[in-house]
């Protein structure tokens, strides 16, 4: 009898140890589906002025409830415009249990007055990688799908003078000035207010026609070496970028005039001005 019950209790061991729990198989068409759409539709393929800046608004839902709070996010997937510097996004949110986003994803347009072509933007809007609490995929229908948002940013100038913006490498300089010099050398105008970038409208279309240049002043660096950028912007609308490297090793490279506010400075792009039509070139 001993031996049987043995025998009996073995078995059980057995079969206890076969019986692991397995998680239940759930179709995805089962899932909850996500849609999306502009909150207004006819701002798709709009155009933003960069003065003014604006937002597009994306809501989200879902097709039924989800147990976890569902982060809806964006990437650029074309277009000219660098995030962080023409927008910024901010993620929506549809919150546990619920169908509809308490929060819209947006789409912020930041207000730039830097001269520079007109930039497009394509954003992909979905749901958000990671957001649903635990360390696996989010579990959604795979009819699920992006929208995708579109919209120009325009430059906006002044029509009324030539607008100059100067921006440099951070991590090499510190604080660059520019001076408006005539065909002379004698100063006209300074733009020396510490601001990054700096921009002043420099020669308004009543100023006489001739030849002028536009200088800088290195006043603060940290490398001798440092990159810049221009972007000039003509009353028509026109805008223009240079880009280059200054080179604090080698001023002998440079035509250097005496500033009476900034001291010496080294001349970078001239302009010819007829009327309201310029020729720009960068120096040397």
């Amino acid at each position: 009898m001993k031996k049987i019950i043995s025998i009996l209790t073995i078995g059980l061991l057995l079969a206890s140890c076969d019986n692991t729990d397995v998680a239940p198989v759930v179709s995805p068409s089962d899932y909850p589906t996500a849609s999306f759409e502009l909150a207004d539709p006819s701002q798709q393929g709009t155009t933003i002025p960069d003065d003014m800046g604006g937002t597009i608004a994306v809501n989200a839902s879902l097709s039924k409830p989800s147990a976890f709070a569902t982060a809806i996010g964006a990437e650029q997937t074309g277009g000219t415009a660098v995030m962080d510097e023409d927008y910024e996004i901010v993620s929506g949110k549809i919150p546990a249990y619920e169908t509809a986003s308490n929060a819209p994803l947006m789409i912020n347009v930041l207000t730039n007055l830097f001269p520079q072509p007109d930039r497009t933007a394509e954003i992909q809007v979905g749901v958000a990688p990671g957001t649903d609490g635990e360390n696996f995929d989010l579990m959604y229908n795979p009819a699920t799908s992006p929208i995708n948002v579109s919209f120009t940013i325009k430059n906006v100038n002044s029509t009324e003078a030539l607008t100059v913006g100067l921006k440099w490498s951070e991590d090499e300089a510190v604080d660059i000035d520019m001076v408006l010099l005539n065909s002379n050398g004698e100063e006209l105008a300074i733009q020396a207010t510490g601001d990054y970038p700096e921009i002043k409208e420099f020669i308004a279309n009543a100023a006489p026609d001739g030849t002028y240049y536009i200088s800088i002043q290195p006043y603060e660096v940290i490398t001798p070496q440092w990159g810049f950028t221009f972007g000039i912007s003509e009353p028509n609308g026109d805008v223009t970028t240079f880009t280059g490297i200054f080179d604090g090793d080698n001023l002998g490279a440079y035509t250097a005039d005496m500033s009476p506010s900034l001291g010496e400075v080294y001349r970078l792009v001239k302009i010819v001005k007829n009327g309201t039509n310029y020729t720009l070139t960068q120096l040397p």
